[in-house]
């Protein structure tokens, strides 16, 4: 008896706005996964606003990212579920 699985991409990642924060030299970025997805990490990729290319930086199952010490006229994120 045959059977077929439909695979499809989970929903964007939530973004905690009361849990960010971005003072003096720090950025604080919190999400919570989809819901009904089985995420098993994420891939954060930051840009400084200075014309280069976006840096990767990976967390496995954290759903939190800190960076102390930035120094940043503007700070671009994206952020993609694995």
């Amino acid at each position: 008896m045959p059977f077929s699985v439909l695979i499809t991409a989970p929903g964007p990642a939530m973004i905690i706005p009361e849990e960010c924060s971005a003072e003096n030299n720090s950025v604080t970025i919190a999400w919570q996964p989809p819901p009904t997805s089985f995420v098993e990490g994420y891939v954060l990729e930051i840009d400084d606003g200075a014309g280069g290319p976006f840096r990767v930086r990976l967390w496995f199952s954290q759903t939190r990212f800190f960076s102390e010490s930035t120094i940043f006229e503007e700070l671009h994120i994206r952020l993609k579920l694995k």
